[in-house]
């Protein structure tokens, strides 16, 4: 027997978001019958959603499991996730530096800039801000993205939820894995 712990992805969930991003975007803004940016758009966002939204939310189930774990073991599989995400980074950090600051469009943010966004937010509320030391394209991404009048607005609303899983004992389980970061 399963049981739900709260911070199992939601898959039907994300889908429907994902749906309804595309609906409201298009590939982007102003490039919209662009097939090899659609292309592109389309490769980011299974590339965040695949390689690293399900990863970290993997990790926080992993921990969040791993109650009775040794610490070498939590170690470890911080570590893990740290070497997989660090292999991930140098590929978006070229896709900011050769694009002029977004990933795929210099004009205006896609659909995949959007997703690629909420992956390294992910990566930054796990793995801590410092995670992109090293990486300046990734940072200014970051920092053009956050200043976007939507999201600027709805991060300064206090809407944004405070956990990713929904899940009670994530702050812990956060916790847990900021003790274990490799330094």
């Amino acid at each position: 027997s399963h049981s739900n712990t709260g911070s199992e992805p939601q898959m039907p969930l994300i889908e429907a978001i994902s749906t309804f991003l595309y609906n409201k975007l298009g590939h982007a803004e102003q490039n919209a019958n662009d097939l090899q940016l659609a292309a592109r758009s389309a490769s980011l966002t299974s590339f965040a959603h695949q390689d690293i939204i399900l990863l970290s939310l993997q990790l926080i189930n992993i921990i969040g499991t791993m109650q009775n774990a040794k610490p070498e073991d939590l170690v470890s599989a911080v570590g893990q996730f740290h070497a997989r995400i660090h292999g991930f980074l140098p590929r978006i950090e070229n896709l900011a530096k050769s694009n002029g600051g977004y990933l795929v469009n210099k004009d205006a943010p896609c659909m995949g800039d959007y997703f690629i966004f909420e992956a390294m937010d992910l990566i930054a509320m796990i793995l801590g801000k410092e995670s992109f030391n090293g990486f300046p394209h990734c940072s200014k991404f970051m920092f053009t993205m956050m200043e976007r009048p939507n999201i600027a607005q709805y991060l300064k609303s206090g809407q944004r939820p405070l956990y990713l899983t929904g899940s009670p004992v994530e702050p812990t389980i956060l916790a847990r894995v900021a003790e274990c970061r490799p330094k």
